[in-house]
Formats: C-alpha cells, sequence, structure tokens
C-alpha cells in the first residue's frame, strides 16, 4: 500500500472505547497534522478493544495511511463506508500521544488487514439523523 498526501484524505472518528471525549481528542490531533476531518465524529455502534480504520472502495491506501499513524491499528473493507475512512478508536488507544505523524505521501506501508466487515448491525456507524418521531407524513 502507498501512503497518500493528506489532502487526499477524509477522515471520520468514531468512539469505540467508552472514554468520553476520545473521539473529539483524536480529530483535533488530526487536524492539527491538516487531515480533513469534515465527515465529524461520533460514538461506534458498540464498544471495541482494537482500533480499526474501516474503508470503502478505493480507499485502501488512505486507509493505510491513517492506521500507520495509530499503534496497533489494523484496516478494514467496510462496503457501507462511502466516502474516505472510519476510524474507530478501540478501549486499547493509548490517547493522543501516541498517535504518530503522517507517513510521507508515496511511502510504502504494511499495516495489518482483517477480514471485510459484514456485520453491519441493524443502523450504520455514520448514521447522523435518526427521525423515529417524524411523522410529517402521517
Amino acid at each position: 500500500m502507498t501512503a497518500q498526501h493528506t489532502g487526499n484524505l477524509t477522515v471520520r472518528v468514531l468512539n469505540g472505547s467508552g472514554v468520553p471525549g476520545a473521539a473529539n481528542d483524536v480529530m483535533n490531533e488530526l487536524l492539527r497534522q491538516d487531515i480533513d476531518v469534515s465527515s465529524g465524529i461520533g460514538d461506534a455502534s458498540v464498544e471495541q478493544t482494537d482500533t480499526v480504520v474501516r474503508y470503502g472502495s478505493g480507499e485502501q491506501d488512505s486507509a493505510a495511511t491513517i492506521a500507520a499513524m495509530f499503534p496497533g491499528a489494523k484496516i478494514q473493507l467496510d462496503k457501507t463506508v462511502k466516502t474516505g475512512v472510519q476510524v474507530i478508536i478501540g478501549s486499547s488507544f493509548g490517547g493522543v500521544g501516541t498517535i504518530g505523524a503522517v507517513p510521507a505521501a508515496g511511502s510504502t506501508l504494511t499495516v495489518g488487514q482483517l477480514p471485510e466487515n459484514t456485520d453491519h448491525g441493524d443502523l450504520p456507524n455514520d448514521l447522523a439523523v435518526t427521525n423515529a418521531g417524524d411523522t410529517t407524513c402521517s
């Protein structure tokens, strides 16, 4: 895999660690390193131990670039990720002080790869609004 230039990266940060504010802290660090986090932050649908960077079609190099910044992070294809990549912070995440620098664009990267995520649960991680109480059509 090949490291991407920061201008080619779009990230959404999801907190799966159970630590309040972890996604916000990671977002601020990524912004400090000139990475686009316009996809925002949120809570993951479930808590998890490991940090995983999920990506959709054509985003494997972007996922590897971001994963290389997080010690022990792995990448995972997830066809529900439509734009950029999603970083899901796990409980083993050591805090923003452990996030490394963005790898040099064009450098070769080696990161762990998980099998494709096919367990999407009832709702996608990137769901921003639920309108269960919307009765405008009734």
